[in-house]
């Protein structure tokens, strides 16, 4: 039985008690949860879930920027690593081309860190990106920016000149996407 039907299964019969679920992430790793019912029902049909315990952290920085470089740290901690042999940068004012690196993201075991684009005194959101891949990216690694530089200004690429950068954009979201795949090896 898999989480999500042994789950729903309790929590639409009502059932009380502690369940263990063990889930898959990827092949051959997973996550082992305990989550603990009370039985009620609620709004939602998941409202009577009372604790999730295990294998679960929250990450969180002070804005969605922040949290990204937040969540790379930590993904330098799990992976057991100093530097990343692969560092993504995606829009941080749009998701399209973020959960589309996705993908390159768990191939590569890279972060996807979010930049800003629009008005210029937020641009220290970017100086900060900037800072922690030239801190965080092993020597002759690369980086990928997601997106035309509507997306990710152009001035985020030229402060990393010195470093192996491959902009994907296509014309529009699915051009990128494909693009994306395409550099996964999907395509």
């Amino acid at each position: 039985s898999t989480a999500d039907s042994w789950g729903d299964w309790c929590l639409w019969n009502g059932s009380r008690g502690a369940y263990n679920f063990d889930v898959p992430i990827k092949e051959n790793s997973h996550v082992k949860l305990r989550i603990r019912f009370t039985g009620t029902h609620g709004p939602s049909p998941w409202s009577n879930v009372l604790e999730v315990m295990g294998g679960a952290n929250r990450v969180a920085g002070i804005n969605r920027f922040d949290t990204a470089i937040q969540v790379a740290d930590q993904m330098r901690v799990n992976l057991k690593t100093e530097k990343f042999d692969t560092i993504i940068i995606a829009s941080g004012m749009n998701f399209a081309d973020a959960l589309s690196g996705s993908y390159l993201s768990a191939k590569y075991n890279a972060p996807i860190l979010l930049c800003w684009s629009g008005d210029p005194k937020y641009d220290y959101l970017n100086e900060s990106v900037i800072r922690y891949v030239f801190e965080n990216l092993a020597q002759g690694g690369k980086v990928y920016i997601l997106g035309g530089t509507a997306a990710v200004p152009q001035s985020v690429e030229d402060g990393m000149a010195a470093l192996n950068v491959y902009r994907l954009a296509g014309a529009n979201r699915f051009e990128t996407n494909l693009l994306i795949l395409e550099e996964a090896g999907v395509t």
